[in-house]
């Protein structure tokens, strides 16, 4: 999201957006969703961060007497009692479960998929790959699958993507691979 300063002023229907209405032009249709998107994302990337620094230690004392430098001694000492509640730890359970179940995993860390593809535009074209380019870039590491179970759901894919090309080509496999290729910008 972007902001020009000084610009006509949008008009927001929340008091949230007093200071803002005043300075700034919000590019959205609908500026207060988006404003709530943000923050709602910043909330939890900063909640997950104060987690993660939670969990280095292993006792409640040690968690309250190495706070980190950006918070408060009151909302740490509220979030040292809210991450240790039973609420939390119920509510964090079924997340766990599920993410150690997961088969897939990719390289990216915290940036999204989006960020990637726009990372590996061509800069002279501002084309941004194409998905089967991207699923290589995220899920391979120094030329290798990060597993196989990532190798094999591409391999699917590939397979599957040729098998309609050659049904409606009616082509040679030779003749689907180049068209492939030619529609996936392999190529380049």
């Amino acid at each position: 999201m972007s902001l020009s300063r000084g610009s006509p002023r949008n008009s927001l229907s929340t008091p949230s957006g007093v200071g803002v209405r005043s300075r700034y032009t919000l590019p959205s249709p609908n500026p207060t969703g988006e404003i709530g998107r943000q923050s709602k994302f910043y909330f939890k990337y900063r909640r997950s961060r104060l987690y993660d620094h939670f969990k280095k230690y292993a006792t409640k004392e040690e968690r309250l007497q190495n706070m980190p430098t950006d918070v408060n001694e009151a909302e740490w000492k509220f979030l040292v009692e809210y991450f240790d509640s039973d609420t939390f730890k119920r509510m964090s359970e079924p997340n766990r479960t599920n993410k150690a179940k997961q088969e897939i995993n990719h390289i990216c860390g915290r940036k999204s998929f989006q960020a990637v593809s726009f990372e590996q535009r061509n800069t002279s074209t501002g084309k941004e790959p194409n998905l089967q380019k991207l699923w290589e870039l995220t899920h391979m590491k120094n030329g290798h699958w990060i597993n196989d179970a990532s190798a094999e759901l591409n391999n699917g894919v590939s397979a599957a993507f040729l098998n309609i090309i050659s049904n409606l080509s009616g082509s040679d496999e030779a003749s689907c691979s180049r068209l492939m290729d030619d529609i996936t910008d392999e190529h380049e």
